[in-house]
């Protein structure tokens, strides 16, 4: 199997083309929004995201949509997504602004990025592409139990929250999506009060918002698998597995590399 690469940005530009399909057997989309705003997070640290695996194939395939619109392939081939599915379908969501289908429901991931956060993050977070979300509230486990104040101390302490209209009110934070549809920061720094380039926030401010956008040139690594030979006995194997086994890969198999504009070499 051949390691290929592929930005964030050239990732969801491919589900909005249509150039990414999801197998019929593949769970459906589950993440929550505390879930997404934890990616974010892990992504604006910089810590790695593990691997997105495809399969590319000609072969008829039963395939169901993606949890966020897309256009219709305009390619013979079939490029498969067989693991990643939450992951890109989030990022998909917030850097388009799409709404996403979750749980019977049609609904945006609307998150907040903290402009005054902590030079040093202390929270920690860990994204799991498989784990499941059955909590019925988007805060998170230990954010449901506290008040008000000690809530609002916990988000001051804080990159990424899911947004409420408390904390959309507050000047220095921004919805992340907005960040992601523009790279002017002049209505971003306007909100917040900045007028002159000497207001110290005006460079902590603008390269922080330098860095959340970089979020969209995140490098994921590609393992690209083509072939005729997938079973749906391989493929089960697949999502139940976080590696691949000799046995799941026919003698026929061959692994294709990505252009780093996602195309096939």
């Amino acid at each position: 199997m051949s390691k290929a690469e592929a930005t964030v940005e050239e990732l969801v530009g491919m589900i909005e083309r249509g150039e990414l399909r999801l197998p019929e057997m593949q769970r459906r989309y589950v993440w929550r929004s505390p879930r997404v705003r934890d990616l974010l997070d892990s992504l604006y640290r910089g810590y790695p995201s593990g691997a997105i695996l495809l399969w590319e194939t000609d072969e008829v395939v039963p395939l169901q949509e993606f949890a966020v619109a897309q256009q219709n392939n305009p390619y013979k081939s079939t490029r498969l997504l067989l693991d990643g599915q939450q992951r890109l379908t989030s990022l998909s969501a917030v850097i388009r602004g799409e709404l996403v289908r979750v749980r019977g429901r049609k609904k945006p991931i609307d998150l907040l990025f903290n402009l005054e956060h902590p030079d040093q993050l202390a929270t920690v977070t860990e994204v799991n592409e498989n784990g499941d979300d059955d909590d019925d509230d988007d805060l998170g486990d230990d954010e449901a139990d506290v008040n008000k104040d000690e809530l609002q101390r916990r988000f001051d302490k804080m990159a990424f929250v899911v947004a409420t209209q408390k904390l959309e009110q507050l000047p220095h934070w921004v919805k992340v999506t907005e960040v992601f549809k523009t790279d002017e920061d002049a209505p971003f720094l306007e909100r917040a009060g900045i007028e002159k380039i000497s207001d110290p926030r005006f460079k902590k401010y603008s390269q922080r918002l330098a860095k959340l956008r970089a979020i969209r040139k995140y490098m994921y690594r590609m393992d690209v698998l083509e072939g005729r030979c997938l079973t749906t006995k391989s493929l089960r194997y697949l999502y139940a597995s976080t590696h691949l086994e000799p046995s799941c890969v026919g003698p026929t198999w061959r692994s294709r590399k990505l252009r780093p504009s996602g195309e096939a070499l």
